[in-house]
């Protein structure tokens, strides 16, 4: 459902934007998929002073991992839509993935979020053209 919540709240914070500010509907989503991840400090500050169950606050910090991990890889795929200029398919979304699973085989959630912020996708490794930014 985390998942599922993201995209949804990356989708509307998308339109909302693009609605307002006039801005491409790409950049709108990319601005979206920056800020659509929710942090759970206060939550988990307001649970430890309530003394709540430890298996509610891992529950409520793993949704937040899973989150933050939709909202980077949402961030990465529509930057590489924006910066290259090309729409993706599944076919080079796959093949990022298989990418950067092979290099850091381990799949925990802290290490694929790292792996993600050092190994962001290049257009390169998914046999796409790097091109320039448009000047102007």
């Amino acid at each position: 459902m985390a998942v599922v919540g993201v995209l949804i709240s990356l989708l509307v914070t998308g339109a909302v934007m693009h609605w307002i500010t006039g801005w491409p509907w790409l950049i709108a989503l990319l601005f979206g998929s920056m800020i659509v991840a929710t942090d759970p400090v206060s939550v988990l500050a307001i649970f430890k002073k309530l003394g709540v169950p430890h298996r509610l606050t891992a529950l409520v910090e793993g949704e937040s991992l899973l989150n933050d991990g939709t909202a980077i890889v949402a961030f990465q795929i529509l930057l590489l839509i924006v910066s290259t200029g090309h729409l993706l398919n599944r076919v080079c979304i796959a093949k990022w993935f298989k990418h950067l699973m092979a290099k850091h085989p381990e799949v925990t959630p802290e290490y694929t979020l790292k792996a993600l912020h050092l190994n962001p996708i290049r257009p390169s490794v998914i046999g796409l053209k790097e091109i320039s930014p448009m000047k102007g």
